[in-house]
């Protein structure tokens, strides 16, 4: 469960970079919010396969890049973090990726600037289910295109568009990357195990 640490109007993106090596945290609504660890070891492969799935078909097609529990920010301007979010597995597209170089570089000591165009939460059994609830409404907000929630234990996959909500739960299910992913297909079984 996450923990409030502190209330805070402005927060400059030195700042946040500096007060996130410290330890990891959410910045949102003016709260600083602490980032627990996954507790359990079936978080953490699913996670692991969800990512050997997705990065090689990226890296093969040339789309973009996956990362792993790294922090994503939104700015006012080029100064003023408004917001921030880290994902336990996010898409970003080569178009965006491409910016991010081209606007600074050094683009790669900072969190990702921008919104990421495929979001990937886990549900751990730490998680409480306001929190999931609250964490892909801000994707939402954000303008995420597409989030995945995924229930390990459950073997079941929510899937977050501007249309709505699917819920997935036969193993033989089609997952598809959509438009984030073109092309990107596997069975929901797939996401469960090696």
């Amino acid at each position: 469960m996450a923990e409030i640490l502190i209330a805070t109007p402005l927060l400059s993106l030195e700042d946040f970079v500096a007060q996130y090596a410290q330890a990891p945290f959410e910045y949102n609504d003016g709260e600083i919010i602490e980032l627990m660890p996954a507790q359990i070891t079936r978080s953490g492969r699913t996670g692991g396969f969800i990512f050997l799935l997705i990065a090689p078909y990226v890296q093969e097609h040339g789309l973009g890049e996956v990362f792993i529990e790294v922090p994503f920010v939104l700015v006012m301007d080029t100064r003023w973090v408004k917001g921030s979010r880290t994902p336990d597995i996010m898409f970003y597209g080569t178009d965006k990726l491409q910016a991010l170089r081209a606007a600074d570089a050094d683009w790669e000591d900072k969190p990702l600037v921008g919104v990421p165009d495929l979001v990937i939460e886990i549900v751990s059994p730490t998680d409480s289910y306001s929190a999931v609830i609250d964490k892909i409404n801000g994707y939402r907000r954000d303008g995420v295109a597409l989030i995945w929630l995924v229930e390990a234990k459950q073997q079941r996959l929510s899937i977050f568009t501007a249309q709505g909500q699917t819920t997935l739960t036969d193993p033989e299910a089609v997952v598809s990357g959509g438009p984030a992913l073109p092309g990107f297909e596997v069975r929901l079984k797939q996401l469960f195990q090696p």
